[in-house]
């Protein structure tokens, strides 16, 4: 027995250390009865220890660096490919029917007016044109939609434009159109014009039914 300072009661123990593990007598992080192992990826595998999730580094000095540059890109991929919420389609309005039998005062389809619009139509697309019979369908066909077109800002709703064009060439013959359809005469109303130049002429007619 080995007393200190004045007092004999002080007793000293000899301090046993345990066998030299390299880590300057700092209790290792894990105990040596769970080892600590983990997979490439980051994830526990069988047998890791108590510390085995902690985040480590990837780097180590002197270690390779194109694993870090991997490590950093796959970091920034899973960033980016996080699912971006999509926006959801509106839903479709449904209306309410009107039990509307007429047309409101002021949007009646009025033959003058669409005459009037025609004809300056007419004149525009046909002032330098010249005969072609590989273009005179498609001439056709564009005409029928200008004049449709043309007609709706005229705001008559609730009719429905049927436009049809004949397009030939000026050559002294005559010609002559019919057409019939069933309609409420005291409503429903057409309109046609006749334009020409010196190679071709167009007959255009617009028909507008009113919808209930």
């Amino acid at each position: 027995m080995a007393t200190t300072g004045s007092h004999p009661a002080v007793k000293l123990k000899k301090l046993q250390l345990p066998p030299d593990t390299g880590h300057s007598g700092r209790r290792p992080s894990n105990p040596p009865s769970q080892p600590e192992s983990t997979s490439t990826s980051g994830l526990l595998e069988p047998g890791a220890g108590f510390n085995a999730g902690r985040r480590r580094s990837t780097y180590r000095p002197g270690g390779n660096m194109n694993m870090v540059t991997a490590t950093m890109a796959l970091r920034r991929m899973t960033r980016n490919s996080i699912a971006q919420p999509q926006e959801l389609p509106k839903p479709s309005v449904k209306y309410e029917n009107t039990y509307r039998m007429e047309p409101e005062e002021g949007t009646v389809f009025l033959p003058s007016k669409a005459e009037k619009q025609i004809s300056s139509l007419l004149e525009e697309h046909m002032k330098e044109l010249t005969y072609d019979p590989a273009t005179a369908g498609p001439l056709a066909e564009t005409i029928a939609e200008a004049v449709k077109t043309k007609i709706k800002n005229l705001h008559c709703p609730r009719y429905k434009l049927v436009s049809t064009v004949m397009v030939g060439q000026c050559s002294g013959q005559g010609m002559e159109a019919a057409s019939r359809c069933l309609w409420d005469d005291s409503k429903d109303n057409f309109a046609t014009i006749c334009h020409r130049n010196k190679s071709m002429f167009a007959v255009v007619t617009i028909f507008a039914a009113f919808f209930e």
